[in-house]
């Protein structure tokens, strides 16, 4: 399974800069000290002269963090070292790939493709070596899909876990991990992982930043819902949902608890139901932290929604 599978247009660079609450200033000082990802932006210039710069998920997600890191006075060469890290290709298993034939590789490469490219770049795939021509041939668009941090939009989006990115910097060295921050299932993993960060804590000098929180604000705003829509991050259910937060005949939204421990939201009245709780809701339903979400209208209709997130299986 990949994010590809699940959310194949987030990659599309549709979300304005301004969203994120960055200035253009901070904005075109981050990209001077060479901050931001080579493609991060689609930038359009109007007859005015004046110029929009356009994000993708990857991208939005990519300065939240270094708005975070700086608010942690972070220096800018570090910065630096973490984006050639997240924006660097996933390590391919060789063994995996010697296992399968040269075509069932190249198809599952071409997946990453729009359907108009898919044949050109698999004649093109089939007779070269593949290795040495696959970052030439995937554009940066598709790209973004085999980069180390579409693992964490992965962990959150798709797997509904927590992830992290820890920075571990010392005079000898400087790391960076991605934690998932998975439930033990047994003493002896809790107890393992206790002696892990024990041992993290009493011996390093490190930043963690975790993402989920980062992604919340992009949900909790009320104008990144039509990117939701536009994403796919928001299915049709949950679009009706949404949309009932407008309706004034609407008395009461109830959200049930997810078995993963998620708070209950349940809102009755109008004004809560567009202001704070708006924001939560968008977060739940975002993130799918929920098992049912039910609406309920002055007239008794009621609109029923239940989380129908395709099931992964572990391998």
């Amino acid at each position: 399974m990949d994010l590809f599978e699940y959310y194949p247009e987030i990659a599309k660079k549709k979300i304005p800069l301004s969203l994120l609450g960055i200035s253009s200033r901070v904005y075109s000082n981050w990209k001077k000290e060479g901050l931001l990802y080579n493609s991060t932006e689609e930038i359009v210039e109007f007859e005015s002269k004046r110029q929009w710069v356009y994000l993708n998920v990857f991208d939005a997600l990519w300065l939240s963090i270094i708005a975070e890191l700086r608010n942690l006075n972070l220096d800018l060469e570090t910065i630096r070292e973490l984006k050639e890290f997240l924006f660097s290709n996933v390590e391919l298993d060789v063994n995996k790939i010697d296992s399968i034939s040269k075509e069932d590789f190249v198809d599952s490469i071409i997946n990453y493709f729009p359907a108009e490219q898919k044949d050109t770049a698999k004649q093109l795939l089939m007779t070269t070596d593949i290795f040495s021509q696959l970052d030439e041939i995937i554009n940066s668009e598709m790209g973004y899909f085999l980069k180390k941090i579409s693992s964490l939009l992965f962990s959150v989006l798709v797997r509904g876990i927590a992830v992290s990115i820890v920075v571990k910097k010392s005079s000898e060295y400087l790391e960076f991990l991605i934690v998932n921050q998975e439930k033990a299932v047994s003493l002896e993993e809790k107890e393992k992982n206790y002696a892990f960060y024990s041992d993290q804590f009493a011996n390093s000098t490190f930043i963690n930043i975790p993402i989920t929180p980062l992604l919340h604000n992009l949900f909790e705003n009320e104008n990144f819902d039509t990117y939701s829509f536009d994403y796919g991050l928001y299915t049709k259910a949950e679009k009706s949902i949404l949309t009932a937060l407008n309706d004034d005949d609407v008395k009461e939204i109830k959200i049930s608890k997810h078995t993963s421990g998620t708070m209950t939201l349940n809102v009755s009245s109008q004004k809560d139901i567009k202001d704070k709780s708006a924001r939560e809701l968008r977060k739940i339903i975002g993130l799918k932290k929920y098992e049912k979400i039910e609406v309920v209208y002055r007239n008794e209709k009621h609109l029923i929604v239940t989380n129908t997130r395709k099931e992964i299986i572990e391998k």
